[in-house]
């Protein structure tokens, strides 16, 4: 008994701490990013780009390990909003910000480079 309690224990103590590193740091962050991962796919299998890009940075911003799918789509959300973007500058902080999302990939996801397409 003693040995199934403790078993049960350390499981239930793993699941959290994978679940924390990935999906957020508590139930809040994990719920919320959670629906907005859900939002962005939606969004995005949709083409409603530009709507999904709000849904995407929550999601990147909270949890950026969640899943290899935060950067596989970026680029396409990226090059929608750039080309919405009428000033220059938010365009340059855009690319900046596109070019952070890159290397941030490759810190949480090596050898994925070659899978990305624009």
């Amino acid at each position: 008994m003693k040995r199934l309690f403790t078993s049960i224990l350390f499981t239930c103590m793993a699941m959290s701490m994978v679940a924390q590193g990935t999906w957020g740091s508590n139930s809040a962050d994990s719920t919320k990013c959670f629906e907005n991962f859900n939002d962005f796919g939606a969004l995005y299998n949709s083409k409603s780009y530009l709507d999904a890009y709000d849904h995407w940075k929550v999601v990147y911003e909270i949890c950026p390990a969640a899943s290899v799918v935060i950067y596989k789509y970026a680029p396409k959300l990226f090059a929608y909003k750039i080309k919405d973007t009428q000033d220059s500058a938010m365009r340059a902080g855009l690319v900046s910000d596109l070019m952070s999302v890159y290397d941030n990939q490759m810190t949480l996801y090596p050898g994925t480079e070659a899978k990305l397409t624009a």
